[in-house]
């Protein structure tokens, strides 16, 4: 089943859901909008966005983004994770794929934090540079789009997506989780392959985009506390 892939298709079903949702700019990873992580969606102001992706901001969410394209390191990494936050089965929980085998799990938590990141590897058995974030507060992730390298609508698998499963029903994960997720993703990455640079492999800042990057980290990853929210209206 193809995944909806318009951000007037999803937004106001990931808001009634308790997400906060925000347009993703076509063939990118990033918002179309300046400070949108102070982005508040209102009904009907969808349309001012007809050819955007959606994505989700992050504070009360955060996300487990497996940046690997080694299938059995990506899924061993995966299962460190549910053990830490005491899962079972993967296929009950909603994961987002956009290239496999990379993967995305969403979770809820009771207290934001900021961004937190393995150290980077290059995977014996491709070449392919690896790491892993959990993607956090001042951050968003795409959930509904089409990748712009696999130019297919990025899919979520039998656990159910974000319009099917609301916030309050994510799996939970503290602060202290997440760091133990990171150290286990370091052990695991490091028996897979070779430390590199990570420099070379800072592809994730807050809009989720390479062109991001380039701005400094503090720009990226802080949300001001004294800006007031982008509020997306019908008529503007």
């Amino acid at each position: 089943m193809t995944c909806p892939t318009r951000f007037a298709d999803v937004a106001a079903a990931l808001a009634a859901n308790g997400y906060r949702p925000v347009p993703i700019l076509a063939g990118s990873k990033r918002p179309p909008i300046t400070d949108w992580q102070h982005f508040e969606f209102a009904q009907g102001c969808e349309r001012r966005f007809g050819d955007c992706g959606a994505g989700v901001l992050l504070g009360d969410v955060v996300a487990l983004d497996i940046d690997v394209d080694d299938a059995d390191a990506a899924a061993a990494i995966e299962q460190a994770t549910l053990e830490i936050v005491g899962l079972g089965d993967a296929a009950t929980i909603p994961r987002r794929i956009g290239r496999a085998p990379r993967g995305l799990i969403p979770f809820r938590t009771a207290h934001p934090f900021s961004k937190l990141k393995s150290k980077s590897y290059q995977m014996c058995s491709n070449n392919s540079a690896a790491h892993v974030e959990v993607l956090a507060s001042g951050q968003q992730f795409v959930a509904y789009h089409v990748h712009p390298d696999t130019r297919l609508p990025y899919q979520w698998n039998g656990g159910g997506d974000l319009i099917a499963v609301p916030r309050d029903a994510l799996p939970e994960i503290t602060e202290r989780q997440a760091q133990l997720v990171i150290a286990s993703a370091n052990e695991i990455l490091a028996e897979w392959g070779d430390r590199i640079d990570d420099a070379s492999r800072d592809e994730h800042g807050a809009a989720d985009d390479v062109a991001t990057q380039r701005r400094s980290s503090k720009e990226r990853e802080t949300i001001p506390s004294q800006v007031s929210p982008v509020r997306c209206t019908a008529g503007a």
